[in-house]
């Protein structure tokens, strides 16, 4: 089954629950494409910093964390957590993956201790951002999972789609992207 598009408020049950938003795993572009390294490392915080304060707004705030407070929490606790950049998440891309399904043991054991660490059970991992070629314009889209980090299991999945723009480098390529997960996890 292959993540369907995600409708506005379908997580917004977890609103009120503390839920750890980790770093964007992966980057992927129908172009071909890839960054340099220095180009997606700037883009992935960015993206994340983005990501985080979109939720934030939503009225949110502070009870989420965020893939800056992860990062902080394994520069901290080097000897007890990974790097919250490659939690091996690849796995969590598969067309099988449904809700209800194990996470593959690389990603539970990479997660248990960051959602030790930031007082949860629950994370929201943004698997990989893509940017995909629509004739003349591009858009961008996010697959995310939301696992039970105690439980090692998926909750929800979906693909969240910005929209096309004409210029890939356009600001509004990952600014309406962020504004449709902000959208999705909206208390009601």
């Amino acid at each position: 089954m292959v993540a369907a598009e995600a409708p506005t408020g379908a997580l917004a049950g977890f609103a009120g629950q503390r839920v750890l938003v980790v770093p964007v795993q992966a980057f992927r572009a129908d172009s071909g494409v890839t960054p340099s390294r220095a180009t997606w490392d700037g883009m992935r915080r960015g993206f994340d910093d983005s990501l985080g304060a979109a939720i934030a707004a939503t009225g949110i705030g502070k009870r989420w964390g965020y893939a800056a407070d992860v990062v902080q929490y394994a520069k901290r606790n080097v000897m007890y957590a990974g790097d919250p950049y490659a939690l091996g998440a690849q796995s969590l891309a598969g067309a099988s993956l449904k809700v209800g399904d194990q996470l593959p043991e690389m990603v539970a054991s990479s997660l248990r201790p960051l959602i030790a660490l930031g007082d949860t059970r629950l994370a929201l991992v943004p698997v990989y951002l893509q940017v995909e070629r629509l004739g003349v314009r591009e858009r961008a889209r996010l697959r995310l999972v939301l696992v039970d980090g105690r439980g090692s299991t998926v909750l929800w999945l979906g693909d969240v789609v910005g929209n096309a723009v004409s210029d890939g480098r356009d600001p509004e390529l990952f600014r309406s992207l962020v504004a449709q997960v902000a959208a999705l996890v909206a208390p009601r």
